[in-house]
């Protein structure tokens, strides 16, 4: 792939620092990441506050009373979204997800490469605010990798109790007994020998990595596809093998390892560590850049540099104009495949 099509280097510099800056400024508290209580994992407000953006100053352009790509939510210009679907994500009731995640601790839990662990595990298949309570209970009750590798599968079943898909629970016992018996109760700090562990794959391993670590390597959700997706323009799906799997992989590493053509700045500290810029993709995937996101919200990071928008804009603007050979045009690139991200065309 000719990743600097979609994303050159200059570009994923200043999307670093952007998205670093933002991180450290707006983040949501959680234990795992050494946070002091209050903790409040959930994100009601971001997508409801993106989707009621007022877009009427926005890309506004008038041409014999008819707007042209006038800032409308990004999913008008594209097909396929289901509208009763965002609305249920954006009005969840609030108060049930504040008395999931409304837990309060004092003092700062310390950043572990375990902890980061446990939390990934739980995080899979579950929403960060209701993760919160269990990841605080199990930490309390097993505190180690060793006190997680001895306790007897009663145990960790009954802590597990609530979060479901219980094979997670049985995968994370089975892994903390082989970093005790194979690794002296160290986790692993390099990608290769954390996936050799039971239920760890490669987002995982790169997740505790990079966070617990400080390796400079890529992770990739479907939140951070949906960011990528958007600043690249790039139409498949984020489901889609050649985007989790491969281009997005690409694209993020682009960003975790962007630096400034002067060498005097790459140890700035604004560049943030791996495990920051990781994270903040997969916040801002969450928030902003949620399903529900509008692509156009002035609080959203990256706003500026969303390909997504501006393509969606020039669509507006073409599929309104009376000039038929123009849509003709477009509709005959669109049947060749002109904006395929196939590697073989």
């Amino acid at each position: 792939y000719h990743v600097d099509t979609f994303l050159t280097s200059a570009k994923a510099y200043q999307i670093r620092i952007r998205l670093v800056s933002w991180y450290r400024a707006n983040r949501r508290q959680l234990p795992w990441r050494g946070d002091p209580g209050p903790y409040d994992g959930s994100t009601v407000g971001y997508a409801a506050s993106a989707s009621s953006a007022k877009t009427s100053s926005i890309g506004k352009k008038k041409n014999g009373g008819k707007n042209y790509g006038n800032g409308k939510d990004i999913r008008s210009f594209f097909g396929g979204s289901s509208k009763a679907k965002r609305e249920e994500t954006i009005n969840e009731p609030e108060e049930e997800k504040k008395e999931e995640s409304d837990v309060t601790e004092s003092t700062s839990r310390e950043l572990t490469a375990y902890g980061v662990w446990v939390s990934e595990i739980m995080l899979q298949q579950t929403r960060v605010e209701a993760v919160i309570k269990y990841w605080i209970k199990w930490m309390d009750s097993f505190p180690t990798v060793h006190s997680l590798a001895n306790a007897t599968p009663e145990e960790v079943n009954a802590h597990w109790a609530g979060l479901g898909f219980y094979r997670r629970a049985r995968l994370l016992h089975a892994g903390a007994k082989r970093v005790v018996d194979e690794y002296g109760g160290i986790v692993p700090n390099t990608v290769d020998e954390l996936m050799k562990i039971e239920g760890i794959g490669r987002y995982t391993a790169s997740a505790i990595a990079s966070i617990a670590y400080g390796v400079e390597v890529p992770v990739v959700d479907g939140n951070v596809c949906r960011v990528l997706s958007r600043l690249t323009g790039i139409a498949n799906h984020i489901k889609a093998p050649v985007m989790k799997d491969e281009i997005g992989w690409i694209l993020a590493e682009k960003v975790v390892k962007a630096r400034s053509s002067s060498a005097s700045t790459n140890t700035d500290d604004k560049l943030g560590t791996p495990g920051e810029v990781n994270q903040a993709l997969m916040e801002l995937g969450a928030t902003y850049c949620s399903p529900a996101g509008s692509g156009i919200d002035t609080n959203d990071p990256l706003v500026d540099f969303y390909a997504s928008t501006k393509l969606g804009r020039a669509i507006g603007c073409v599929t309104m104009c009376d000039e038929g050979a123009t849509k003709d045009r477009i509709e005959d690139l669109v049947a060749k495949g002109a904006f395929s991200t196939d590697k073989n065309k």
